[in-house]
């Protein structure tokens, strides 16, 4: 985990010191923005393995800042930092692309065990992309290209966000078993910090996806007061 290269974008002196005493006692190498338009020009650099953005920028947006970055790099793990508390916050916040989203104030050992997680899923993803050499798994008219990480529903073909990909292929390759949001989160997630709200997005997001109707799911079911299952039948 060490040397590898964070993006730390936030106006806020004492907070952005912190940030970065945190990391560098992790061994982290640390980029620093303080502004919107120094965050995107820096997320450019080839190096970076995440970017730690709050949302309060004094110039730009931070929600407009983060779909930019997305938008040009959707595999970068962001992780949001902000003040709000409220679900809506969070889960807009997510829909939007982020990775995660930590709450401030907040301590050291939660940010580095998010860092960790995202870090840890990004390489994963990164080194299956250089090997190329994993195979389509099939489930009904659903294939999850391994390759290309990619996903077709027998009508068009997306690309999937490393954690999207993650999910979807732990639901395909348990049919039929039902799992908890917990269960879910450390899963996938692989992150002690379960986030109820997190998992939620996600399933939103991948039901979009896959799904002919999201309001009315046929592949990813919720099971009332246990979780979701990915349907054993086929559709």
């Amino acid at each position: 985990m060490a040397s590898e290269l964070i993006l730390v974008v936030d106006d806020d002196n004492d907070l952005r010191n912190f940030t970065v005493s945190c990391l560098e006692d992790e061994s982290f190498k640390v980029l620093t923005a303080v502004n919107g338009a120094e965050a995107l020009k820096k997320s450019e650099n080839s190096d970076l393995c995440l970017i730690l953005l709050d949302l309060n920028l004094p110039d730009l947006d931070g929600e407009d800042v983060l779909k930019i970055i997305k938008s040009k790099n959707e595999l970068i793990p962001v992780i949001v930092l902000s003040g709000k508390k409220s679900v809506s916050s969070k889960v807009l916040t997510l829909g939007l692309g982020a990775d995660d989203y930590v709450t401030k104030p907040f301590s050291e050992d939660e940010l580095i065990a998010r860092i960790k997680a995202n870090i840890k899923k990004y390489n994963v993803f990164n080194k299956i992309n250089e090997h190329k050499n994993h195979n389509i798994i099939q489930y009904g008219h659903l294939l999850l290209d391994q390759r290309n990480f990619t996903i077709n529903n027998g009508k068009t073909e997306e690309k999937l966000s490393p954690r999207l990909f993650s999910l979807l292929r732990f639901f395909m390759e348990n049919p039929g078993q039902v799992y908890d949001k917990k269960e879910i989160y450390h899963q996938v997630w692989e992150d002690e910090f379960f986030d109820d709200n997190t998992v939620t997005v996600f399933i939103r997001k991948l039901r979009r996806i896959i799904e002919n109707d999201p309001s009315k799911p046929q592949l990813l079911l919720t099971v009332w007061g246990e979780g979701y299952k990915f349907n054993s039948l086929e559709i």
